[in-house]
């Protein structure tokens, strides 16, 4: 304020010692705040950073829509009817897929129908399923796979097991169940994986105290043989 004062009267002070005659001038009245327009020009540099802004909040909101659809990939039921129940069985109505008659390959059989499987397992991770969804899903590809290796019983359980249309299933829970739904649903998901890995626990443990008492029993027979 001072300044502004000062740099108003400099010039009259300055025509008063060099001997010029005083006039008068009139200072422009203060204006209020309201009545001092606003500047309506941003700079290039602020308008490439709004835009910039704009874009990546574009970006992200589209990433969000994109991981979160609001309807199944006909794509993943269509994969997995083919790969569980494409065909049937006449008079019996047991249905099966490519992967019990892949399945029939020993060794590289089941390994490739593993593949289908993970895509299904992929597709999961991008609607954004729960961590304790997809572990479910994990241990259904895992015991198609392992017992699926069986020649011939393998084949048979493919038959029952089902592994694709039961991770499919699950990934649509996941797309149209509501809050609530989904979180009663996550607590089957939890007794799920928690039992089977206790079931599995409990299976290690017993094959490895049935080696122990094998083992012990043989080496009880050979010391008695040997004396």
């Amino acid at each position: 304020m001072a300044i502004r004062v000062v740099s108003q009267i400099l010039p009259d002070v300055q025509r008063i010692l060099i001997g010029q005659p005083y006039t008068t001038r009139k200072i422009a009245p203060k204006r209020s705040h309201d009545e001092i327009p606003m500047q309506t020009e941003r700079s290039p540099a602020i308008e490439s950073l709004a835009g910039s802004y704009r874009a990546e909040s574009g970006a992200k909101r589209n990433k969000r829509s994109a991981a979160s659809p609001s309807a199944l990939e006909p794509e993943l039921e269509i994969l997995a009817q083919w790969m569980d129940s494409v065909f049937e069985i006449p008079g019996l109505g047991v249905r099966f897929g490519l992967d019990a008659i892949v399945g029939l390959i020993p060794g590289f059989g089941d390994t490739l129908t593993s593949l289908a499987s993970l895509y299904i397992l992929h597709a999961a991770r991008r609607y954004g399923v729960p961590r304790v969804t997809m572990a479910r899903m994990a241990l259904n590809i895992a015991i198609d796979y392992l017992c699926g290796a069986v020649p011939l019983l393998g084949d048979a359980f493919d038959v029952y097991w089902k592994a694709n249309l039961k991770n499919v299933e699950l990934l649509r829970r996941h797309v149209v169940a509501s809050g609530a739904e989904e979180r009663r649903a996550r607590v089957g998901d939890w007794l799920f994986v928690g039992g089977l890995t206790l079931g599995l626990v409990c299976l290690l443990v017993a094959s490895v105290t049935m080696a122990w008492t094998i083992l012990y029993a043989a080496a009880s027979l050979i010391s008695q043989v040997g004396g």
